[in-house]
């Protein structure tokens, strides 16, 4: 998790770098004069926009291992309480409620956690 969270904060840190290397690109008009200053920026902000994705592709990637990571805690925890529960419990239980209970709102509260957690980030 702190992994995920270090790579979104790096993809997220390039967004005013990148518009810091524009800024004398677009002053200058992209002129190509004698000093060879325009390349080096222009290296730079590749390498950045590189970075950027890179970060934001492991990041994603991270994330959302310990998103499933969680969401199988969840569903493990759900099975292991429902083993625990009297057979009077199933008979009076819609069988979609408890199927609803696995999939539906384990993966809510999964989703809720990761859209809250990149929200704060």
């Amino acid at each position: 998790m702190f992994f995920a969270i270090t790579l979104m904060i790096c993809g997220a840190a390039t967004q005013p770098a990148l518009a810091f290397i524009m800024k004398p690109l677009l002053d200058n008009g992209f002129s190509l004069n004698n000093d060879n200053n325009n390349w080096f920026m222009l290296l730079i902000l590749v390498m950045l926009a590189i970075l950027r994705n890179v970060c934001n592709f492991f990041g994603d990637y991270m994330f959302a291992l310990v998103s499933n990571a969680i969401l199988f805690n969840i569903r493990a925890d759900i099975y292991r309480k429902l083993l625990g529960l009297p057979d009077l419990y199933y008979i009076n239980v819609d069988t979609g409620k408890l199927l609803n209970k696995f999939t539906i709102d384990a993966n809510n509260i999964t989703n809720l956690f990761a859209e809250v957690l990149t929200i704060l980030i």
